[in-house]
């Protein structure tokens, strides 16, 4: 990942993480990957899925349709 964005719902009950990568293949990699990756079988990331008060956690890709990209 080259960045990541946090935004809290402004009632404070809701966190989103946004985490920027160059491109797909990598992202999809590194969650894939075993060892101490992302979303490898850590106590780090055991701690992640076990945060109180966590309802769900889904990854899911976003592609931009329309956009100012340079070429």
């Amino acid at each position: 990942a080259i960045s990541a964005h946090y935004h809290l719902t402004t009632d404070g009950t809701r966190v989103k993480n946004s985490p920027v990568w160059e491109c797909a293949g990598p992202h999809i990699d590194a969650l894939a990957a075993p060892g101490d990756g992302v979303g490898s079988a850590t106590a780090a990331w055991e701690r992640v899925q076990n945060w109180p008060g966590l309802k769900s956690s889904t990854v899911e890709r976003y592609d931009h349709a329309l956009g100012l990209v340079p070429h």
